[in-house]
């Protein structure tokens, strides 16, 4: 860990005050609290939703997590079919097959063409059983393929929460096939291309899904029927079957501006441990399979929010395993109409863990008001991340700017 401090020329500080500092922020550590900084407060004061701003304080401690208990977060049933591995397959065949349960289920799609074809990566339902099946969607994302990842994994989430247009819903009569969505069917990503595809649809029976990757050329369905051959792994583990595809709290968190900075802790498997990766099965190999950084995995988040002091209050992304790109949602009061937000704004991420992308800019009351945020994890960006709760004041601070990070 290495620690830095930027203070600004004009002022001057003493050992002694530095040595102030430290243990004023000590104190703060061990209260769990810690307040907004002065140029931060004066930042947010000015910037816009979508930008990116200097926090300017170390990494804070871990009573700060609301969601710091892994139970807190609890899982959302539903099916879940990931499909990433080989994320670049080399050669054409089936990519990944399992029958989901009647119900609710998700198909997340992300691989990239390997190939010097053009090539089709789409997806077959097909019902295995004697009465016919209802399918009806509720959600898709299909960005154009493109080699620019990080984008492509922004505007997927994006599309799967604000896209009105689905495929039409149709009835699969028994022991027959189809094609998942025509238009993913004729997409064509060229070699290097990301085709991040997300389906979510509600069957009356069983459905058996099976992703293939395939000469562009070549009719879907006439070489489904024919086709055995699965396309070798790349030994990332990145594709299972799980029977969870969200994740919220069934308590509403409690936060009030006078409580200081607070944060939420998103797919943290591993340093903290407060939210786990799903658990399912890998249907090709059989063996128990993580969901490494939950993607496809939507998170719905609700806080209780008061301003006891009248300040307003800031949603910011922290990036803490690298640059993030996302999507995120929020709902103010509860009731209100949703309001998406690309984070940072469309062309950028955000890199460094001293950084926040602003989500969104609130303005609480003294009376009680319910916050609804709703994510999923961005393809092509690393996890975990953070979502802090800033407050500010309406005001420019007086007092001198400084800067204290910490890098991990």
């Amino acid at each position: 860990m290495t620690n830095q401090i930027k203070f600004p020329k004009k002022l001057k500080w003493s050992n002694l005050q530095i040595l102030y500092l430290f243990l004023l922020l000590s104190m703060q550590d061990a209260q769990a609290f810690f307040d907004t900084p002065p140029a931060l407060d004066l930042e947010l004061q000015n910037a816009t939703v979508g930008s990116i701003v200097d926090l300017g304080f170390p990494i804070l401690p871990q009573d700060l997590i609301l969601n710091k208990d892994s139970g807190q977060l609890q899982v959302v049933a539903g099916n879940l079919i990931y499909s990433d591995d080989p994320e670049t397959p080399t050669d054409f065949g089936i990519l990944y097959r399992d029958t989901l349960g009647a119900g609710s289920s998700r198909i997340y799609l992300y691989h990239v063409n390997g190939t010097p074809h053009n090539a089709k990566l789409t997806a077959v339902l097909k019902n295995n059983n004697s009465t016919s099946a209802t399918i009806e969607f509720t959600h898709k994302a299909l960005p154009n393929p493109s080699s620019d990842y990080a984008t492509i994994g922004k505007e997927a989430v994006r599309q799967f929460y604000e896209n009105l247009y689905f495929p039409a819903s149709f009835t699969l009569a028994p022991h027959s096939a189809t094609v998942i969505d025509p238009e993913l069917d004729a997409t064509v990503p060229t070699y290097n291309e990301l085709l991040n595809a997300i389906y979510e649809f509600s069957s009356s029976q069983p459905i058996t899904a099976t992703i293939l990757f395939i000469k562009a050329t070549s009719d879907t369905l006439t070489t489904f029927a024919s086709l055995t051959n699965f396309v070798p792994n790349d030994g990332y583990s990145r594709q299972g079957t799980f029977l969870n595809y969200g994740k919220e709290n069934m308590v509403n968190y409690v936060y009030s501006t006078a409580d200081g900075i607070k944060r939420l802790r998103i797919a943290d498997d591993i340093y903290i441990g407060n939210d786990p990766f799903l658990i399912g099965t890998d249907a090709e190999t059989s063996a128990t399979q993580k969901l490494k950084g939950n993607y496809g995995v939507t998170y719905k988040m609700r806080l209780n929010v008061t301003s006891s002091d009248g300040r307003y209050l800031a949603l910011l992304l922290n990036p803490r395993a690298g640059a993030y790109g996302g999507y995120l949602r929020t709902t103010f009061p509860l009731g209100a109409t949703p309001v998406g937000q690309l984070v940072p704004d469309p062309a950028k991420r955000v890199s460094y863990n001293w950084q926040g992308a602003i989500c969104a800019k609130l303005t609480p009351g003294i009376s009680q008001q319910t916050l609804l945020i709703e994510i999923m994890p961005a393809g092509a960006s690393p996890l975990p991340i953070e979502l802090l709760l800033v407050p500010f004041s309406s005001a420019p601070s007086e007092v001198e700017d400084f800067l204290l990070y910490s890098q991990q």
